[in-house]
């Protein structure tokens, strides 16, 4: 089963860091395409996906440590080059999921 479409966004100055991520989590190939320097509002890069039940409650609430244990889970099953330690644990620390993600203003 899917989630509904989940915004999510990190600092633009990490979009390469995010796209390996993306590619890794992403269970279709163009993973790597998922966040663009043309969808940046405040300085994230945001996009918006729906993922498999039950990594919508790691992307909000896990920890660092269980989405580097997640992520090598997948590069293992899906044959990807797994990130490090380090650079996930950038991305855990500067994600933006949801509601926290900035919107642009409707007045622009």
């Amino acid at each position: 089963m899917w989630t509904e479409r989940i915004p999510f966004g990190f600092p633009a100055d990490l979009i390469d860091t995010a796209n390996r991520f993306a590619a890794i989590i992403d269970p279709l190939e163009r993973g790597d395409l998922t966040f663009s320097l043309d969808r940046q509002i405040d300085g994230y890069v945001v996009a918006s996906s729906q993922f498999v039940e039950g990594y919508d409650a790691l992307l909000t609430h896990g920890t660092a440590d269980e989405w580097y244990g997640a992520m090598l889970q997948l590069c293992e099953e899906r044959s990807r080059e797994p990130m490090t330690l380090e650079e996930v644990t950038a991305l855990h620390e500067a994600i933006l999921v949801g509601d926290d993600v900035p919107t642009e203003d409707p007045a622009e």
